[in-house]
């Protein structure tokens, strides 16, 4: 005679978990006498469920920390924003040459010695380099005089990529007298926080030179920021 089995609470948890995790096949390898299978195909069933919520809750978590990641950077997007609105610093330089220069070589840089202006000190005048402060759209003014019987060709560059050039020839006026010639190109370019602009020398020649006494300089100065997360 087979004896019918009487399964406790604990018991049916038991075989519960072991059907959920090794599969409903479990079930059909209990005997058909078992008085516990409806119970049991039940509570698999509940716990199936509970562990398809979990899964659920798991993915809204996941989402609701990348929403919160993202106010996170908005916020504080938001405080720098504030803080410029309300604190705003200007971004602006002009720096002159003082003195004439002559036999520039390759690739030299020219360094604008006497400052004019310099609001948030991004210009330095022991490198001739401006720096950015922060992302935004600039615009840079290049002016340079010839000197003499000197030929001058320059570039401004950025990040080491010339962004233009600019040429000035003097013209012989009687025997060896000659008038200077001065240029002057305009360029706006998008910088980011921490790119450098400054002017340099495009190519050597013995009779590169460039007028001083503040007749060739570079003046920049930022149009409007760009703000991104």
């Amino acid at each position: 005679m087979i004896r019918k089995h009487r399964f406790t609470m604990f018991q049916f948890l038991v075989f519960a978990f072991v059907a959920v995790t090794f599969s409903n096949g479990f079930l059909e390898q209990i005997s058909s006498e078992c008085t516990c299978v409806l119970e049991l195909q039940q509570l698999a069933g509940q716990l199936t469920t509970l562990q398809n919520a979990v899964g659920s809750l798991s993915t809204k978590q996941a989402l609701i920390d990348a929403l919160m990641k993202n106010i996170s950077a908005m916020e504080q997007q938001l405080s720098h924003l504030n803080q410029v609105l309300h604190n705003p610093q200007a971004v602006a330089f002009t720096a002159q040459l003082s003195h004439d220069m002559t036999n520039i070589g390759a690739n030299q840089p020219v360094v604008f010695d006497h400052v004019v202006t310099n609001p948030g000190n991004s210009y330095d005048k022991t490198t001739g380099h401006f720096t950015a402060p922060q992302n935004g759209l600039y615009i840079f003014y290049l002016t340079i005089t010839s000197y003499a019987n000197y030929g001058s060709s320059f570039y401004l560059i950025k990040n080491s990529h010339s962004l233009l050039a600019i040429t000035s020839t003097p013209t012989l006026v009687h025997g060896n007298q000659t008038n200077p010639e001065t240029n002057t190109h305009v360029i706006t370019e998008q910088l980011h926080a921490g790119d450098q602009v400054w002017v340099q020398n495009g190519r050597f020649n013995p009779h590169e030179g460039l007028g001083g006494n503040d007749q060739t300089s570079f003046s920049g100065h930022m149009i409007t920021p760009y703000f991104s997360p």
